[in-house]
């Protein structure tokens, strides 16, 4: 897929210096546009198991206290959990069936999702099983912890809804700024790329785009 981007990026920039830019706004969109989706899904799936961890956590807290051994816990927590973290949990399970260490399962579960969320959970599993603590008490700790950092996530997502909605029009209003132009006049913007200098105030342009675009994200992107 980085070959075939590279490859979009290279025609855009040629389109570009030939001097249609539809055509170059359109092949970058078929170059970024997929690797955007594929990372919104990506997000949409470990958001929804992230929601699901502190429940997770309590049904394997009450299947160790009836079972002593993780393996049968997890297999009963997963009975009690939906998609898609009851889909993680049965590869993981999987793993297992096949041979595989509980800590090496446990870190390919946290892996494959790769949220800090799960990470901490499986990371405060592995330490009170390993050093022989009250394993059900200390998931209930985690899970109502967990509880409460959700909450306070919610509140600063919708302290700061207005200003994500905001970022991602002006992200996106050069695009249908310069579609709005072409369509008007295809010769209009034709002088950038006749000279260096019009192709240098594209990409300082751009290069500024880009900068505000990812201090707007650090800036919104607030961590709780």
């Amino acid at each position: 897929m980085r070959t075939q981007s590279i490859a979009v990026v290279g025609f855009a920039a040629a389109a570009l210096f030939l001097g249609d830019e539809l055509l170059a706004l359109v092949a970058l969109a078929s170059a970024v546009g997929p690797y955007l989706v594929l990372q919104s899904r990506r997000r949409d799936r470990t958001a929804q198991i992230e929601k699901q961890i502190d429940g997770w956590l309590l049904a394997l807290a009450n299947a160790l206290k009836a079972t002593p051994s993780l393996g049968e816990a997890l297999a009963s927590s997963v009975t009690l959990t939906q998609a898609p973290l009851s889909e993680e949990i049965e590869t993981t399970l999987k793993e297992l069936a096949l041979g595989s260490p509980m800590d090496e399962a446990l870190m390919a579960l946290a892996g494959r999702v790769d949220s800090p969320t799960l990470w901490g959970a499986v990371a405060t599993l592995q330490v009170s099983r390993n050093t022989g603590g009250d394993v059900p008490r200390i998931l209930e700790e985690t899970a109502s912890t967990l509880r409460e950092m959700e909450r306070l996530e919610a509140v600063v997502r919708t302290k700061t809804a207005d200003g994500r909605s905001q970022a991602q029009v002006l992200a996106f209003m050069p695009f249908f700024v310069v579609a709005a132009i072409h369509f008007m006049d295809p010769n209009w913007l034709t002088p950038l790329t006749e000279n260096a200098t019009g192709i240098l105030i594209i990409a300082a342009s751009t290069a500024l785009w880009l900068a505000g675009f990812i201090v707007a994200r650090k800036v919104l992107n607030v961590d709780v």
